[in-house]
């Protein structure tokens, strides 16, 4: 059945000489997960796939694309494919009697229909759940016509209806474990309400445990809607698992609104989630006082989530540190790692804490080394160090570590082309970072940049409109221009620039306007 399904959307997508939008419809999670693999992988080799998510609410669709680098595509026929996830949950807004009306972003959408469907050459493949496409196609038509296919999956190999029990160890299993004494309360809570809610748990506990699994929060919240549309009442621990899958903070309030609506006392699985995505210090101190006015017992997890929140500032963190330690509560390697990934940290405070740990039987993992290394204090002789005392302990140094490493001001050449290597020989991939690195080490010659540059450009091609690629790009070329030493090579910089077609920022352009004035 779904092999049938997949042939059908090659004959739809497949050798398209004009843009081309289309609709993927799924039930679920799991069938989302399946046909996507099952499609990306039968695509032929010459199709480039972009899988993007909106994450988080925007005003206008073309230039979220724009901005992601996806309308820059210039192939015939048509050789990328755009799979958007996530939007389903931006287009519509809860009104108080309990139905939708369109977003302005929805709107907008239409507004856009012409340059979105028809100006550039892409297949754009939006991907829904049963309950945003019915919503899409009654509330929006005209953007519903728009879409020339429209699929309908159903998922194959359907998950089955486990036995309460099963699914409530499963639950507990799944769901964060600060959380277990919060679940147990309400699901005793739920037992011993009327007959029909005892016959109803099991559907509950199953439309819980599929929420918490989801990995987008558009199909947790379309398990949530599927609830309601049953008559089933979501328990805290459902409205928790929904408001841990919340993209970000504004949605996160929303779905607090939530549980204070169903009438539920939000526990400390609840605030540490809402503290986790505070964007502000002062968020995040509001939801913390709550936790101490509540009287509400914090464990390890909740304090290494608090102190994991980069608004938090070091004297703050320092307090709730010990405050833990207070309460009989015992740091682990996370708490550690969090505290000294804290940048206002100094290096002797860093190094005294990494002795502490190890004092204590804990053993630094890969995540803590690679915090300490990273600290910008920290001399080459201690940081090569720390990095064979790594190896010693049987930690394998990942890209962070060497990347880490070679970064360091104090690092001769000869060194830092050896780590290149070792990494490389170790299966390491260098990334765009670790070659920028390499290319900005004031030792390094023009000539020898070149076979380093076309690695580079060979191995992270230009998307154009691409922030991060751009971005990228502009420092690598930055490093170019620092060692240009006559015309020749001013000649093949500028060349390069232009045959690539990148567009140069204020820092990199700065260098060309100087490299210009001394070379032309």
């Amino acid at each position: 059945m779904i092999q049938a399904q997949i042939e059908e959307l090659h004959n739809a997508f497949l050798d398209r000489k004009r843009p081309t939008a289309g609709c993927i419809i799924l039930e679920d999670d799991h069938a989302r997960k399946r046909v996507l693999r099952e499609f990306t992988e039968s695509l032929p080799p010459e199709i480039t796939v972009h899988n993007v998510s909106v994450n988080e609410p925007i005003n206008s669709l073309y230039h979220f694309l724009q901005t992601e680098g996806l309308l820059a595509f210039e192939s015939t026929p048509i050789k990328d494919f755009v799979n958007l996830f996530d939007l389903g949950i931006y287009l519509f807004r809860s009104l108080p009697d309990g139905t939708y009306s369109p977003t302005p972003l929805l709107e907008q959408i239409n507004m856009e229909r012409e340059m979105l469907f028809r100006q550039h050459n892409l297949v754009l493949i939006f991907w829904f759940t049963q309950p945003e496409a019915q919503k899409v196609q009654r509330l929006a038509p005209d953007f519903w016509d728009w879409l020339a296919y429209i699929f309908y999956f159903e998922d194959t190999d359907p998950i089955e209806n486990p036995t309460t029990y099963q699914l409530t160890a499963s639950i507990s299993e799944s769901i964060d474990k600060q959380n277990e004494y919060a679940q147990r309360k309400a699901l005793a809570e739920l037992l011993q309400k009327t007959e029909a809610a005892s016959q109803a748990l099991p559907q509950v506990i199953y439309y819980t445990k599929l929420i918490n699994e989801s990995p987008y929060y558009s199909l947790a919240k379309g398990y949530l809607e599927e609830m309601r549309e049953k008559g089933l009442r979501p328990t805290l621990i459902t409205l928790n698992a929904l408001l841990n899958k919340t993209p970000n903070y504004p949605t996160a309030l929303q779905v607090y609104q939530q549980i204070e609506r169903y009438g539920y006392h939000a526990d400390v699985f609840t605030y540490t989630t809402l503290i986790r995505k505070s964007p502000n210090a002062t968020e995040l101190k509001k939801w913390y006082e709550l936790t101490k006015a509540k009287k509400l017992k914090l464990d390890e997890i909740s304090y290494n989530t608090i102190l994991n929140n980069k608004a938090l500032d070091l004297q703050t963190a320092l307090a709730l540190f010990e405050e833990m330690k207070t309460k009989g509560l015992q740091p682990n390697e996370i708490t550690y790692s969090t505290i000294l990934n804290n940048k206002q940290l100094d290096l002797t405070k860093a190094l005294a804490l990494f002795e502490e740990m190890k004092t204590k039987g804990l053993q630094p993992n890969e995540i803590t080394y690679n915090t300490i290394l990273n600290n910008k204090q920290l001399d080459l002789t201690k940081a090569l160090a720390l990095f064979e005392e790594m190896k010693t302990k049987g930690l394998q140094p990942n890209e962070i570590t060497y990347n880490t490493i070679l970064n360091n001001k104090q690092l001769d050449l000869t060194k830092a082309l050896a780590l290149f290597d070792e990494m490389k020989t170790k299966g390491l991939q260098p990334n765009e970072i670790t070659y920028n690195t390499i290319l900005n080490n004031k030792a390094l010659t023009f000539a020898q940049q070149m076979p380093y540059y076309q690695e580079f450009i060979k191995k992270f091609p230009l998307r154009k409109g691409n922030f991060k690629s751009e971005k990228n790009y502009n420092y690598l070329f930055g490093a170019l221009f620092k060692k240009i030493k006559n015309k020749t090579d001013w000649d093949f910089v500028k060349s390069e620039i232009y045959r690539l077609g990148l567009k140069l920022n204020d820092y990199t352009k700065s260098f060309y306007d100087n490299s210009e004035k001394m070379f032309r």
